[in-house]
């Protein structure tokens, strides 16, 4: 029941600047997120984004030269990706809840972030294709204040781990451990 200090007032008058700010941010993101996927309800009924993830490269490929030429495949496309971040709110969750989807661990494997080699083995650039272009549209509408640098950082450690996902880890820890 003390009287509040002035201190403590400016702190929490910080705290309340800060949250509505990021309301704020998230307020933007919608609307601009609902503006630009206005084919939703299309798309949804359509139901022409089932043959995922691809299982193959040569799948994946052909389905991602295909995003250059065919607009309604791009539209949908954008469409798929926006509708499987929404309900994420870290850059490397984003790109779990879509990548994932989209190929299959096989085909993850065989591409790093910007084409680096990775133990004596040329990787294939994921920065090149259509889809990482189109990923990265749907990450800058929902994440407005994030940069280039930052992006391109999470992408490259999200790559990097991909051998370790779902479980892989602990097979190789297991399989290692039991040969010891």
């Amino acid at each position: 029941d003390a009287p509040l200090s002035k201190s403590h007032l400016k702190s929490i008058r910080r705290r309340i600047d800060h949250c509505i700010k990021e309301e704020a941010k998230i307020t933007r993101a919608l609307f601009t997120a609902s503006s630009s996927y206005v084919d939703v309800e299309k798309i949804l009924q359509e139901q022409t984004m089932t043959d995922f993830p691809k299982m193959d490269l040569s799948s994946f490929i052909h389905f991602d030269d295909g995003l250059k030429n065919d607009i309604e495949l791009f539209k949908k496309m954008k469409c798929f990706m926006a509708l499987n971040v929404k309900g994420t709110m870290k850059l490397s969750e984003n790109l779990t809840a879509v990548i994932t989807k989209i190929i299959s661990k096989a085909v993850q494997l065989q591409y790093s972030a910007f084409g680096r080699e990775c133990n004596g083995v040329k990787k294939l650039n994921f920065s090149e294709i259509q889809t990482y272009k189109l990923l990265l549209e749907v990450l800058y509408t929902k994440f407005p204040d994030t940069n280039n640098k930052e992006i391109s950082s999470v992408i490259s450690r999200w790559f990097s781990g991909a051998k370790d996902r779902d479980g892989a880890y602990l097979d190789s820890t297991t399989k290692s451990s039991s040969t010891a």
